[in-house]
């Protein structure tokens, strides 16, 4: 017989069996060293002193400001790069330089066709 539980349950299930077999007074103590270790500030990697609890606030912040600048940025930029591209090519194809981009054109062409290109 194969039993399949969820890790997320099943860890659930391990912390109410372990609160469930040690006494009162030791289920205080966890508690309070839980609480205790949330709050301890500790170096992380970069030097910066954080409780585990500020790290994981810091990193919901990070994410969420990541996510509303992306969405603001998105909306933003499409706009204005459109503007820009399109500003580019009515100047790229003004009268005074259409010639000049027509003879870039067909010379790239004729070198793609040329015998030195295989062709």
């Amino acid at each position: 017989m194969k039993l399949d539980i969820p890790a997320e349950q099943f860890g659930s299930l391990v912390g109410a069996a372990v609160m469930q077999t040690v006494t009162q007074e030791s289920r205080d103590a966890l508690i309070k060293e839980a609480i205790t270790h949330l709050l301890t500030k500790s170096s992380d990697y970069s030097g910066r002193s954080r409780s585990p609890l500020q790290a994981a606030f810091d990193w919901a912040v990070q994410e969420k400001a990541k996510e509303v600048i992306g969405q603001t940025l998105d909306g933003m930029l499409s706009d204005q790069v459109k503007t820009i591209v399109e500003e580019a090519l009515l100047k790229a194809f003004a009268d005074e330089r259409r010639q000049k981009l027509i003879d870039t054109i067909a010379d790239a062409i004729i070198k793609g066709f040329s015998v030195d290109n295989r062709y």
